[in-house]
This record gives structure tokens, sequence and C-alpha cells, in this order.
């Protein structure tokens, strides 16, 4: 499973009906064995209703189409999980640019 691994990410963006696994077994294990990674998830929420696992999450977004919602989602976990780093991004670039047209 590529979260054992010594790959290095900032953040998963995950829905939680994947194909071989589901979505809960992921949430799981990554609080052994990547227990500070950020997580968003990104789907249909209404069925996991109640779930304690998704307190795991950073942040929870729902599937409906709007892709900016979600775009600000990540923006503001990645901006309160790696502040250090952020600032130093926001400083350089100017901030966030927006994604609307």
């Amino acid at each position: 499973m590529m979260l054992e691994a010594d790959t290095s990410f900032d953040i998963l963006v995950m829905d939680l009906d994947l194909p071989f696994i589901h979505g809960l077994a992921v949430l799981e294990k990554l609080s052994t064995v990547r227990p500070h990674l950020p997580v968003v998830i990104h789907g249909f929420l209404a069925e996991y209703a109640g779930q304690p696992l998704l307190q795991r999450a950073a942040a929870c977004v729902e599937k409906k189409g709007d892709i900016d919602s979600l775009m600000l989602e990540i923006y503001e976990v990645l901006k309160k999980s790696y502040p250090d780093r952020w600032a130093l991004c926001a400083h350089s670039k100017g901030g966030r640019k927006s994604t609307k047209q």
C-alpha cells in the first residue's frame, strides 16, 4: 500500500468509495501509518453520516460538481497544516489567487 511506502506527500484528497478497499479502512490505516497527514474527503457524505472515522479527516467536502469549494478547502487545510511553509509561499507568490474566471 502506498501509504506505507517511503513516498512523501503533504495531503491526501480521497473519495470513500474506492474500487478495491473501503475508504474508511484507508482512514483507519492512516491513523497508524501517517497520523499527521491531512486528509480531505471528497464524496457523497450523507451515506457516511455518523462514522467516527470521519473525525480523522481534516475536512469533508460534499461532491456536487463544485470544484472551487474543494480547491478552497484544500487551500485552507494546507495553510492550517503547514503554516511555516505556507507563509513562505504566500509571501513569495503574493498569496492565493482566485480560481474563478
